[in-house]
């Protein structure tokens, strides 16, 4: 659950990096000016596409490849696509190389894993067999030790099994994969409904975003409110600092590390991010505050309020709010909320132009 709350918060910080921008007379207060927020032209967004049965196919496809079994092959050899499990040992010039050798790979003939050769000279042999492999690493391997060098790889296939996927069925619907629909065409239904929700979110998210850049790029900041700017540079170097903690570093040596970069640079980028942050807040509130159509009702709340809680695996808001309650994160939910809306206003009224 912390994981959870944790990620929320990430989304929080990262809104403001990703999210940086239609006509009425101008919103201006002490700190900002917003020139342009009704009406303002943003490139035109590709509209979301239609979901297809060909679509709804391949979904299911992937979700039912998620439930497949190893069944265990003992009566042939190995072919193209069997899961084989091997133990293996490369040498070079008679000597093991560094990462050459390992005991029970589970690899999966066909998949293109190793480099070449290797999964052909599988294909054949019986359970229990050992056998060398003369094989070459391509010129280009990221190993410069080993690119274009001839091995030899010692092989052991201990065991086979093939990758069963269960076959759609009502009753595997209602066991597994649905609590509204009991039968597969029903379930497909669903699905589709699904899939064309989640193309319509990616719609209207891409318009959400070139709207509110639109917006702040048309506003101009008359003077930045310095608690808040401090505010969001202390959880940024906060964050880092427990990074540093983590890998046991000092905070500068695992910017120069991890980040590669000095305190000065990182200070630098830190205040940019942390600007770009209060901008973005200072102009959602005076839009919210002062723009009439924008529903921050509480029904509005609670809808997006849902799609957090699904986002996040969440079984009813109720839980999801408590968690949010209990890790102190309950007003920069509120305050994520209250930007969607805006956003959504902004990109309802905004004007789509050709490229």
């Amino acid at each position: 659950m912390k994981k959870r709350v944790t990620a929320l918060t990430a989304v929080a910080c990262a809104a403001v990096v990703l999210m940086t921008g239609c006509k009425a007379k101008e919103l201006s207060n002490e700190y900002v000016t917003v020139s342009v927020y009704k009406g303002v032209e943003v490139e035109k967004v590709e509209a979301s596409a239609e979901v297809t049965d060909a679509d709804v196919e391949a979904q299911i496809e992937n979700i039912l490849s998620g439930y497949a079994e190893a069944v265990e092959i003992t009566d042939r050899a190995a072919q193209d696509g069997d899961i084989a499990n091997i133990d293996y040992v490369g040498t070079k010039d008679g000597v093991a190389f560094d990462g050459g050798s390992y005991e029970g790979y589970d690899l999966t003939l066909g998949s293109g894993t190793f480099i070449e050769g290797f999964e052909e000279g599988i294909i054949g042999h019986n359970i229990g067999e050992t056998f060398d492999l003369n094989l070459t690493f391509p010129e280009e391997y990221q190993n410069e030790e080993l690119a274009g060098q001839d091995v030899v790889f010692k092989v052991t296939l201990n065991s086979l099994s093939v990758s069963e996927i269960p076959e759609l069925t009502d009753a595997f619907v209602k066991e597994n994969l649905s609590t509204e629909s009991e039968t597969v065409e029903a379930y497909k239904a669903e699905l589709k409904k699904e899939l064309q929700a989640t193309n319509d979110e990616a719609y209207q998210s891409s318009l959400r975003e070139a709207a509110w850049n639109a917006i702040l790029e048309n506003t101009t900041v008359n003077k930045y409110p310095e608690e808040a700017l401090q505010e969001y540079t202390d959880m940024v170097y906060s964050e880092y600092e427990k990074m540093a903690e983590y890998y046991g570093l000092e905070f500068a040596e695992f910017l120069e590390t991890y980040m590669g970069m000095d305190e000065e640079t990182f200070a630098a980028q830190v205040e940019e991010v942390a600007q770009a942050q209060v901008k973005s807040d200072l102009v959602r509130d005076l839009i919210a505050e002062n723009v009439k159509g924008i529903d921050t009702s509480e029904k509005a709340y609670e809808a997006v309020y849902e799609e957090y809680a699904k986002a996040y695996s969440y079984d009813d808001v109720e839980t999801f709010l408590a968690d949010m309650e209990e890790a102190g994160n309950r007003e920069t939910l509120d305050n994520l909320v209250l930007l969607q809306l805006v956003q959504d206003w902004a990109a309802d009224n905004c004007k789509q132009v050709e490229k």
